[in-house]
């Protein structure tokens, strides 16, 4: 679809410009996908330290 669309010439996708916002973009999904990956991971392991384990036998832990 954007292969198609030119400007100055050559296709959009091919400018310096573009890529970099492109990237850009793809860098601040990756992170904030990480983010959430992160705080879902922690509350998970405060809610097993604080609320699971002590109700745990004495000889589990």
């Amino acid at each position: 679809m954007y292969q198609n669309r030119k400007m100055f010439g050559s296709a959009i996708i091919n400018l310096q410009l573009i890529q970099a916002k492109l990237r850009d973009m793809s860098i601040d999904i990756d992170a904030s996908a990480f983010l959430i990956f992160r705080v879902a991971w922690t509350k998970t392991i405060v809610y097993t330290e604080f609320h699971v384990r002590q109700r745990w036998p004495c000889y589990l832990l």
